[in-house]
Order: structure tokens, then C-alpha cells, then sequence
């Protein structure tokens, strides 16, 4: 049931880091480029992965009775796509961690034109011509 969240989350956070080449970490921190898609590509694997196991472990199942219609997942079987998930998310969070970089960004209000004007006021008129 877990897996109903975390697989398509997974699946919109790779391809998002995949396409932009950024991963927003914190308001402060990001990460940017080449570390940015190895994550992304990191979070999709888990996917087409647990999908394999999944079917190669009732595959397996149905071979041993063939007059069983109802096949039950066994614990190890959801145990390994758990495994798969996590070890995706951790192996993300670590190369994360290790590549974040500032944003840049101030961290307090931004000043307001009459603070930025050196004549105290706003310089609409010239804005205009």
C-alpha cells in the first residue's frame, strides 16, 4: 500500500529533477546540474525495478501450483521492493546532502524602491520614457 505514494512520487520527483537539473532542497540550499539528474535518475530506478521483481516473484509463484488462483504476495517478496524504495531515497539524500549548494538567494526582505532610490522616492517617470 506504501508503494501506492511512494512509487509515483518518486516517479514526478525524478522526472522533474531529470528535465530541470535542479532538486530544491531548502529554502537556502539546491542542488543544481549533473547531481541534479544522477538523482533524479537514482529516484526512477526503483520503478521499472520493483515492477520486474514484483512479476518475476509470482511468476515464480504460479510455476510452483499452477491450479492456485489466488496468489498472495509473501512477505520477502514486498520486503525487497521496500528495500529497493529506500535504498533509492538514501542513496538520493546522501548524494544530495554531499552536492547541495546556496541558493544565493538574501535571506531577508528584499528592499523596496524608495529604500533603493538614491532619492528616497520611486523613479516612475523615468521608467516611462
Amino acid at each position: 500500500m506504501v508503494e501506492l505514494i511512494y512509487l509515483p512520487a518518486m516517479l514526478v520527483m525524478g522526472v522533474v529533477a531529470l528535465v530541470n537539473g535542479r532538486i530544491k532542497l531548502s529554502p537556502r540550499r539546491s542542488v543544481e546540474g549533473r547531481p541534479a539528474r544522477w538523482i533524479g535518475a537514482i529516484l526512477l530506478v526503483p520503478v521499472p525495478l520493483a515492477l520486474v521483481v514484483s512479476i518475476s516473484g509470482i511468476v515464480a509463484l504460479v510455476t510452483q501450483d499452477p491450479n492456485r488462483l489466488v496468489v498472495l504476495i509473501p512477505f520477502w517478496l514486498a520486503l525487497v521492493n521496500y528495500a529497493l524504495l529506500a535504498a533509492a531515497v538514501i542513496i538520493g539524500v546522501v548524494i544530495a546532502l554531499f552536492t547541495s549548494k546556496p541558493t544565493g538567494k538574501a535571506a531577508g526582505p528584499v528592499a523596496s524602491e524608495a529604500e533603493a532610490s538614491p532619492r528616497g522616492g520611486t523613479d516612475s517617470h523615468q521608467k516611462l520614457r
